[in-house]
Formats: structure tokens, sequence, C-alpha cells
């Protein structure tokens, strides 16, 4: 593929999952209550004018310099758009609410990619921020991504501390012990050697 093919392949895989996002926020999770949180509302004006940001750099290069860089966000656009979609698929039965809703857990999801994260939906916004840096070569990305990483941890640690403190703390307490928080959890066997 020529440049432009990859600067617009990786266009077209930043709008799939920020599109993905948007039906999420929308049309997926629940809202209960009118109110937004004030964290909740940080989050969706970064993500927006971050998606801003980034849709300006996709604007073509002028030096048209071709770097491995497009086929690493393009990886990580793919990616992310697998994660979330497998999330949504795991979550259809019981959708989560909104982050930063103030609710009671009412169950856990363990299928899917939930029987290694315990916050897929989180790390696939985070890999798509990602994914971002490498197709814009931006430090405003990055500087955005860092943002969204802790409003999107900030949640993650809520989230949590709404289990601990709900009928389902024992559960919860069981599962967090064999699922990563943001990334796999990964657990050696030592076996001896005879």
């Amino acid at each position: 593929m020529r440049v432009a093919s990859w600067q617009f392949l990786n266009f077209i895989l930043f709008v799939l999952c920020f599109a993905s996002f948007t039906w999420g926020t929308y049309c997926f999770f629940l809202t209960r209550g009118s109110d937004v949180p004030i964290w909740g509302k940080a989050t969706r004006l970064c993500t927006v004018l971050l998606v801003t940001v980034q849709l300006m750099l996709f604007l073509p290069k002028e030096d048209g310099s071709n770097s491995p860089s497009m086929y690493v966000a393009a990886g990580f656009y793919t990616a992310s758009l697998l994660l979330f979609w497998s999330a949504v698929q795991a979550n259809r039965e019981r959708p989560l609410t909104h982050c930063f809703s103030q609710n009671e857990p009412e169950h856990i999801i363990m299928t899917g990619p939930y029987r290694l994260i315990r916050h897929p939906f989180y790390v696939s916004y985070l890999i798509a921020w990602t994914a971002g840096i490498f197709a814009a070569d931006s430090t405003v990305i990055l500087f955005g991504a860092s943002l969204m990483l802790f409003l999107y941890w900030r949640a993650a640690y809520l989230e949590e501390e709404a289990f601990l403190n709900s009928k389902l703390r024992d559960t919860f307490i069981a599962y967090k012990a064999t699922t990563g928080f943001f990334l796999p959890k990964l657990t050696l066997e030592h076996k001896a050697l005879r």
C-alpha cells in the first residue's frame, strides 16, 4: 500500500473505533438517573476535544514519507475494535452502566475478554488512543492519551470500589485474584525439576 492508502486506512479505522464507542455511549450502556457526574462530563468533553484534534491531524502530510508507525496504528485500531466488540458481546444479555455512574453493581461479567482483564472497554479505548499516537505522530495525542488513561483508571478504580462495597464483594475479590486490571495477569507456575 502507498502512504496515502495506509493513512486512509487508519482514518477509516479511527472513524470505526470512535463511531463504535459513540454507539456504546448512546445505545448500549445503561443510563440510570438524569445526572452525569462531573468525572463523566470531563471524560466526554476530553474525548470530543481529542477526537477533533486527531481528525485535524489526519490531514495528509506534506512529506509523504512512509513510516512503520502507520502499520502499527492500523494494528492498534484493529485490536481496539476487536476488544470493544468482544466486550459488547460478553455484555449483550446484561449491559453495564455508563462510566462514573454511581449505581450499585448488580452482576459481574467473567466471560469473553473479562476472563483476562476486568476493564476491557477502557482498554479498548486506550488502545485506540495509542493508535492515534502512531497514526498522527503527535505529542498532542500522546498528552491526550495520558489524560484519558488517568480518566479511565479513575473510572475503573471507582467501579472496583463499588464492587468491594456491594453484595458481590466476595465474588469480586475471587475474580480480581485471577484477572488483571488493564493488562492480563501473568502467572508463572513453578514446577520442581526431578
